[in-house]
């Protein structure tokens, strides 16, 4: 979270110089494989010398965090930590390496650095007082600490998407794309009717990634006796591997681990809409409001908040917020403390219950929640969208925030009602994945874009209908044309070639743009004589068709002709 890790010395140094202890554990472990997946937002590197690491106190480690990856070399430390983009990390490093903190201060990745000192080999003062580590003597204590900053990094990570009046045209194009893409996977998942074995299929996978850790396998083992529907929103509010991956996905929007926590998601909302009703003849106040912390980077804050009244925001998770304001105050505080260069942000939510909204949202005081920490809280389902009323500096508290006051839009929105039209088409509806993957394209994430239609093709169904997988190989072309990989590109497109001559006669107009696609990498690539061939046959494609085919496309096609011809004479 920022540019730098947040270090700083334990708040409980007594308990910290007691009960030394080793760590310890076989080579084997040492040697595991690094390329394992990862299912959380964060991860533990521990870098330290071999004959002080011990296996037990790996399993609290694990406890607190699944995914550990151990380091006895610091070269190689650094290059895993320089491959990690995606997740963030909690370096935990022995007394031997304490100049590394030198070499990964600056890494965005790497959330804090902890220093495990059982020997009492070191003393605070001989770090460097910029970065002060906190050190400790025990891993019992080690491992509180971890969970308390995990939790708190879990609540602070959470992805707005904002829609706002006076971008640009290239920033309001990507920006109404990602907000579009949480509004429609949301629609998917909801309309999306699942096998009956989804969930057993969910905690099988879930076992495999949570192999090394018994005290989340126990949670799988009871998510798999008890779960039921009407018992989702319990999961959700839960600190397990079920609330860690939903916070997951809506950074990464990887498809198959969506699609396996899909039947959650869909069973969460149905229950907020139950309950959603509940509200309405349980309480008779017409407005609530409530509140919420988070803080931001100033880039982040300066181009999705700062002037952003009279726009749009949707939050890409079940958000919760609560009633009392101390509640998310306090939450600013403890964050502020740990990354003092972030910007705090009150979100003050006013909800006019006289009106109708689609989003559903409930009240956890009012459900048969088991959790009472969560009462006075309310969650909103996925994608509920909000109107930015205001923002406005404020300094209250003895912290220096940004007040954000947020309406809950109606179904009456207008302008949202004209940004979602898109959704409402029946192509996009014939063939959800396909536009999802458009969006990433239009957001400019062109790696996630790649991943997402390669998942797709893993879809027996997909590769078994010519067009379907036409449509995602020409998808894949487009997007290696964009990262200008033409090569790949040029693979994909003959691909969707193949597949379309499959289904169609050889004189088919719709094989036009694929050959004049197949044209432009080879002409790209600087293979003209390949390239004019492509052009060609797309002309000759053309001829019979030429009251369905647009001027420019003719005019695109012939300049190329053209220019092909003149590389080549130009070659001979």
């Amino acid at each position: 979270m920022g540019c730098k890790p947040s270090i700083f010395a334990s708040s409980n140094t007594q308990s910290n110089t007691a009960h030394p202890q080793r760590l310890k554990v076989s080579n084997d472990k040492l040697n595991q494989s690094q390329t394992t997946r990862f299912v959380e937002n964060c991860l533990i590197v521990l870098l330290a010398d071999e004959s002080s690491i011990e296996e037990e106190n790996l399993k609290q480690l694990r406890h607190v965090i699944s995914a550990l990856r151990i380091f006895t070399d610091s070269d190689a430390c650094f290059t895993f930590i320089n491959y990690i983009h995606v997740e963030k990390i909690f370096l935990v490093i022995s007394p031997e390496y304490k100049q590394f903190i030198d070499r990964i201060h600056h890494l965005s990745q790497i959330l804090k650095v902890y220093v495990f000192d059982p020997k009492i080999q070191m003393l605070n003062n001989i770090y460097d007082p910029i970065v002060q580590p906190n050190i400790f003597r025990n891993t019992t204590d080690l491992c509180n600490q971890l969970r308390e900053d995990r939790e708190l990094f879990e609540l602070d990570y959470v992805v707005i998407r904002t829609v706002l009046p006076l971008w640009s045209d290239e920033v309001a194009l990507k920006c109404k794309a990602s907000f579009l893409l949480v509004q429609y996977m949301r629609d998917v998942v909801i309309r999306y009717k699942f096998e009956n074995d989804a969930k057993d299929r969910f905690v099988e996978f879930c076992r495999e990634h949570y192999a090394d850790n018994d005290q989340q396998l126990c949670e799988i083992d009871d998510f798999d006796r008890t779960y039921r529907p009407q018992k989702a929103l319990y999961w959700l509010t839960r600190t397990t591997f079920v609330s860690r991956i939903l916070n997951r996905i809506q950074h990464t929007l990887e498809i198959d681990l969506q699609y396996k926590i899909s039947f959650i998601i869909k069973h969460i909302h149905v229950q907020l809409a139950h309950f959603s009703d509940q509200n309405d003849s349980l309480s008779k106040e017409t407005s609530w409001t409530f509140y919420r912390g988070k803080t931001m980077l100033q880039h982040e804050f300066d181009a999705l908040l700062r002037n952003s009244s009279g726009g749009l925001l949707s939050f890409s998770c079940f958000i919760m917020a609560n009633r009392n304001k101390n509640v998310a105050i306090d939450l600013l505080h403890r964050l502020i403390t740990v990354n003092p260069q972030r910007i705090a942000i009150l979100f003050e939510i006013y909800i006019d219950r006289t009106k109708h909204v689609i989003s559903p949202f409930a009240l956890l005081e009012n459900s048969d929640h088991e959790d009472h920490s969560k009462k006075g809280d309310i969650c909103f389902t996925i994608g509920t969208v909000f109107r930015i009323q205001s923002t406005e500096p404020v300094n209250e508290f003895s912290i220096e925030m940004w007040q954000v006051k947020l309406i809950l839009v109606d179904d009456s929105d207008s302008q949202l009602f004209h940004l979602v039209e898109p959704l409402r088409n029946n192509d996009i509806q014939t063939n959800p994945l396909a536009y999802a993957g458009k969006l990433l394209v239009e957001m400019g994430d062109f790696d996630r874009a790649e991943q997402f239609y390669l998942q797709i093709l893993l879809d027996p169904s997909v590769l078994n209908q010519p067009r379907r997988n036409c449509r995602i190989q020409t998808a894949l072309g487009s997007v290696f044309i964009l990262k200008n990989e033409f090569d790949k590109a040029l693979g994909h497109y003959q691909q969707a070639l193949k597949a379309s001559l499959s289904c169609l006669p050889s004189d088919h107009p719709d094989l036009i743009p694929i050959h004049n696609a197949i044209g432009d990498c080879y002409y790209k690539t600087g293979n003209y004589l390949l390239a004019l061939q492509s052009y060609e046959r797309a002309a000759q494609l053309i001829q019979p068709n030429m009251q369905s085919i647009d001027q420019q496309t003719l005019d695109d096609l012939n300049n190329h002709i053209v220019n092909t011809r003149k590389h080549l004479n130009n070659s001979a």
